[in-house]
């Protein structure tokens, strides 16, 4: 009976391991591909950016990791609908051309 106890323990415990080796393998490449993206922020200048997203869309299309995953909020059937963006799909948006009061400074207090 105790054999059979220790063991059903051991087998659990393994189990976890496995599960939890798998989680921290996904965090893993997750704070990599974090780490490279941040990289990339810390070299530029954000005007340089921004400026250079609204306008380039071989530049904005570098910024995106597909496929998006867009996610609108319906209030009327308190719902979220999805849309999944492949590479293939997406399409330039020309962001020059909005009016300027189009964006709002925030500024942190």
């Amino acid at each position: 009976m105790i054999i059979l106890f220790i063991s059903s323990l051991l087998s659990g415990y393994q189990g976890r391991v496995e599960v939890k080796g798998k989680r921290n393998q996904s965090k893993e490449i997750h704070s990599i591909r974090t780490r490279c993206v941040r990289r990339k922020m810390k070299k530029e200048n954000f005007n340089f950016f921004i400026k250079r997203f609204m306008k380039d869309s071989t530049f904005q299309r570098s910024r995106f990791v597909f496929p998006l995953i867009i996610k609108t909020y319906d209030p009327d059937t308190d719902s979220f609908a999805v849309e999944v963006i492949s590479e293939k799909k997406w399409k330039f948006k020309d962001l020059s051309n909005l009016p300027d009061n189009y964006f709002v400074t925030i500024n942190r207090i």
